[in-house]
């Protein structure tokens, strides 16, 4: 009897450890069949290209290499306390659009993504108005509401984001442009105080990226 309830002990550890590690498979977005977008990948290419009066000349075959690329690693961090919402929205907006498709994933931190951005340098200023243009964002929420409409308000109240707030024109990929951005991460740190009465600092009094 001793040694029945023993295995049935370690059985029931090894199925609480199985339910957890998929709950966490589960929360860190691996893919399932419906998925368009790995979640928790590492690198992300988003590239286009600008082709004018196309005709039986034109390239057929369209490449690049890696002197074409901006390379932007975006470092993802936990937020402060525990936030309802922590969530990644990201636009890849061409020029002659007028709309933007965009991607919302929930994924999990930390972790580290680096994008690589190549779009072609448009000629015709006056009739395309602007470039390329790569748009990256978290949306950061901690309030709760019963009502759906201020729920999603709070949702999207709060931004964390790199370069200017508008989708159509905040980064713009120049060739052999390299970046770190840090999300989620306090903005700076404070060094710790030590030693018994006495105000002893142990590094800079404060200590911030770039």
């Amino acid at each position: 009897m001793v040694q029945l309830r023993m295995a049935i002990k370690k059985l029931t550890k090894k199925l609480s450890l199985l339910a957890l590690i998929a709950a966490l498979l589960l929360l860190s977005g691996c893919p399932n069949t419906n998925d368009q977008l790995y979640p928790v990948s590492e690198e992300q290419y988003l590239i286009g290209w600008a082709l004018h009066n196309i005709n039986d000349s034109t390239p057929r075959k369209l490449s690049y290499s890696a002197k074409d690329l901006a390379k932007y690693t975006y470092i993802f961090n936990y937020p402060a306390f525990n936030s309802v919402r922590y969530d990644n929205v990201m636009f890849w907006i061409a020029p002659y659009q007028n709309f933007a498709g965009t991607s919302w994933v929930r994924f999990a931190v930390p972790q580290d993504r680096v994008y690589y951005l190549k779009g072609d340098s448009v000629s015709q200023k006056d009739y395309y108005g602007r470039e390329w243009s790569f748009y990256n964002l978290m949306h950061i929420n901690y309030l709760t509401s019963d009502d759906f409409g201020i729920q999603f308000g709070y949702d999207i109240a709060h931004r964390e984001l790199y370069g200017l707030d508008n989708p159509f024109y905040a980064i713009k990929p120049v060739p052999g442009v390299k970046e770190d951005v840090y999300m989620g991460t306090s903005p700076f740190t404070p060094t710790s105080v030590v030693k018994d009465e006495a105000i002893s600092l142990n590094d800079n009094l404060l200590k911030g990226y770039n």
